[in-house]
């Protein structure tokens, strides 16, 4: 019986068949295999610097083909495909804490309201006034935006409306950085209980419904989280970056916590911001951060153990200068007469002593002579005498007066085991508002001196929160304080009559040292990166009520003394026409500036999956 053949033909099909399903294979194989993981940096030109104010600096934006910075100049945004960062226009305003929209075409920003700008460039609209200090935002895939406030989540539509508050916190609580998990109905945000400098590194990171009061504790220790889609969460404690498996249908934690990033640059003290973290993840596994120059955060202003020598300048509205020919001196709070002639200062040099500078003759005499520390000088509302701060009688700082023009005697006002501040009178001049600690350690409370009579000393404050750097509006009916029950220090007003009632907040992101101008229709405060800011106040009249706009910058910081010490006062002042401040120009240019870089990681999915199996 003859073979069976099989036809050519048919062998050829066959084999080119298998050939096809081999290729087919290989190349699914390549499709699948692990993307390589990229690295590159953005270093900020020399001119330019990150706004630390105690918000996260920055964003990447969810598709992972662009991220976002915030400077003193207002937003940059650079594609990943391009050399350069361009500025959105019209942001100056913006107070860090940018993000994305879930398809990546607009950004958000707060700057005392919450903005939305087009990624592209374009008019930035308002979404909303924010009832209070914002910590931490997100926006949804339902179009919904979630930010932290002091009473816990808010959610507001990214078209607008009002906030409304769809997560409270307990009494003692404060909730930073809430997310969207999938699914929508439940949110992932820290939650810290604690105070002190490890407040955020002690705090929990959590997991609760909008529609239910059920929470899940998922970490103890950490905070500012992201859930990524590769079935992870990962969080700060501290300058490291963490990852962990996550489960979050279940709302669980899987294995134990790995570190990824060492060197994170965080937004500002723990101690007295945010939980918040530098850095963001994009849905495609990019990975952008900020990098600390050195172990730590962001520098965050505080008591030099030697000041920098400085002089004394005029800064416009437009940000000319004038030097008005001090010599350079290790100057810290200056303060005009009332009529703008002189200026009395403090100096923290060998010579510990209170000076006066004739602005017109452009001499320097020293006002007082002891050895130790006279510090903090107020003039008196007739320019005739100044008080301030002295540790004379070997105790604690306590308050003596003087005549400006040196003659005369001095005169002890209070005799305290507390430390004390002059911060300014009432426009009458029969009291003088302080502030007044059991010890330069302890937050310090609001006082008034009488200088009548006994002199009695009264409470205007009394709370577990650092109330400092007061001031008292013109016409004497409200009180501009700084102050930080929410965790960092903001510019509050109240009647002045009526302390203890209810408060305005006036700053946005953070603020220190009020100052009314002469007028009484602007506040001035300093934004926590050192810019000078400004809200316009509608309150000037008998009987109106306290009302103020949206907090705008007058000068951007620069080589200027911003603080010195954690109950600082006053580093600045304005002239009597309000159209140039009185600032200290430190010699070298301005102190640390901090980070200077971002770091880009595209297809870190792939180095997560591996640094931190699920399995």
């Amino acid at each position: 019986m003859p073979l069976t053949r099989v036809p050519w033909p048919r062998v050829t099909l066959v084999a080119v068949c298998v050939a096809t399903l081999a290729l087919a294979a290989v190349l699914t194989v390549r499709r699948v295999a692990p993307r390589e993981v990229r690295r590159f940096e953005h270093v900020l030109p020399e001119a330019q610097a990150f706004r630390n104010n105690g918000r996260p600096v920055m964003a990447v934006s969810p598709d992972g083909r662009a991220f976002v910075f915030a400077t003193p100049e207002g937003l940059y945004v650079r594609s990943m495909d391009a050399l350069d960062a361009r500025l959105l226009a019209d942001t100056e305003t913006a107070l860090g804490n940018p993000f994305f929209s879930p398809d990546s075409r607009s950004i958000a920003y707060f700057d005392g309201r919450l903005i939305r700008v087009p990624a592209a460039g374009g008019s930035p609209v308002v979404i909303c006034t924010t009832p209070g200090p914002v910590f931490g935002a997100s926006w949804g895939v339902d179009d919904q935006i979630l930010f932290g406030q002091p009473g816990g989540v808010m959610r507001v539509s990214a078209d607008g409306g009002t906030p409304t508050l769809v997560i409270p916190t307990a009494e003692g609580e404060q909730a930073y950085g809430p997310r969207q998990l999938p699914g929508g109905d439940r949110v992932l945000f820290t939650v810290t209980r604690v105070s002190g400098s490890s407040r955020w590194d002690q705090a929990e990171i959590v997991v609760q419904s909008v529609s239910s009061d059920e929470r899940t504790v998922l970490v103890r220790g950490g905070s500012d989280a992201r859930y990524v889609s590769t079935g992870h969460l990962v969080y700060a404690q501290g300058d490291t970056l963490f990852a962990i498996g996550f489960d979050a249908g279940r709302r669980r934690v899987i294995g134990e916590r790995v570190p990824i990033v060492r060197g994170l640059a965080r937004a500002g003290d723990p101690a007295v911001n945010t939980g918040a973290a530098n850095y963001d993840v994009s849905d495609d596994g990019t990975l952008v951060y900020v990098r600390a120059d050195s172990p730590g955060d962001f520098p965050s202003p505080r008591l030099e153990t030697s000041i920098p020598p400085g002089t004394l300048v005029w800064v416009d509205r437009r940000g000319r200068e004038e030097a008005l020919g001090t010599p350079p001196r290790a100057y810290v709070y200056p303060r005009l007469s009332p009529d703008g002639a002189r200026v009395a200062v403090d100096s923290r040099d060998d010579a510990l002593d209170v000076w006066i500078w004739d602005v017109a003759r452009r001499t320097l005499t020293p006002l007082t002579f002891h050895p130790a520390l006279d510090a903090s000088p107020v003039w008196a509302p007739d320019g005739r005498r100044v008080v301030f701060s002295s540790a004379r009688a070997g105790g604690s700082l306590n308050l003596y007066w003087q005549p400006s023009n040196g003659t005369g005697t001095l005169d002890r006002l209070t005799d305290s085991t507390h430390v004390q501040r002059a911060l300014g009178f009432t426009p009458d001049g029969r009291r003088l508002l302080l502030a007044d600690s059991a010890s330069s350690r302890e937050p310090p409370d609001l006082a008034l001196l009488s200088l009548d009579g006994e002199r009695p000393v009264t409470w205007v404050t009394r709370t577990p929160f650092s109330e400092f750097g007061a001031e008292i509006s013109p016409d004497g009916r409200w009180l501009a304080y700084e102050s930080d029950p929410s965790g960092q220090r903001e510019i509050h007003v109240r009647a002045f009559a009526d302390a203890d009632g209810d408060g305005w907040l006036v700053s946005a992101g953070g603020g220190s040292q009020p100052l009314w101008s002469h007028d009484g229709r602007e506040l001035f405060y300093l934004a926590p990166d050192g810019t000078l800011m400004s809200a316009a106040v509608d309150a000037i009249r008998d009987g109106a009520p306290f009302r103020t706009g949206p907090p705008s910058p007058v000068i951007a910081p620069g080589p200027y003394r911003a603080r010195s010490g954690t109950q600082a006062g006053r580093t600045y002042d304005v002239s009597p026409d309000g159209g140039r401040f009185l600032r200290i120009k430190v010699e070298g240019g301005a102190v640390a500036r901090g980070p200077r870089s971002l770091v880009v990681v595209q297809n870190w999915a792939e180095e997560l999956k591996r640094l931190v199996p699920r399995d």
